[in-house]
């Protein structure tokens, strides 16, 4: 079982290299591609990849739960400019924090969840091309610089 910190270590390398590949410092547009990163490093503990995506309204977002965490790289989108690149990694249950609760997560109510790439695949074909971590030029992602 991962700690916490264990967590958190691996979502800052995913943070580190999606800024090296030229994400902007608050990781805006980037949830899928990082979620979907961890997702392939933490594939050993099955974690669960969750989405929600809204075409009416033209919001998304997208974070996993690992081992009764919830474990966002790209929460810092979402916060004031001096919190860039906060992590939240937090208990699932009891999801009563309200100090984490962004008005972005609807936890209970997410549109999708699963821990198949299968399923993901499917999923991410309604995406915009350009945050779609199976269009990304880098599709496999290399394991070199990422390991955990």
């Amino acid at each position: 079982m991962y700690s916490k910190e264990k967590f958190i270590n691996v979502a800052r390398k995913i943070q580190a290299w999606a800024l090296s590949e030229g994400a902007p410092e608050d990781l805006n547009c980037w949830c899928a591609i990082c979620s979907f990163k961890l997702f392939k490093r933490l594939k050993h503990l099955r974690p669960i990849f969750c989405a929600t995506y809204n075409d009416r309204l033209q919001i998304s977002h997208c974070f996993l739960e690992c081992e009764e965490f919830i474990i966002d790289v790209t929460a810092s989108q979402f916060l004031p400019s001096s919190q860039l690149y906060k992590i939240f990694c937090f208990p699932t249950y009891p999801y009563q924090d309200q100090n984490h609760k962004h008005w972005f997560w609807d936890y209970e109510n997410m549109d999708f969840r699963s821990t198949k790439e299968y399923d993901i695949v499917h999923y991410m074909k309604r995406w915009p091309d350009d945050q779609n971590p199976f269009k990304y030029n880098q599709l496999f992602f290399p394991k070199e610089g990422i390991d955990v």
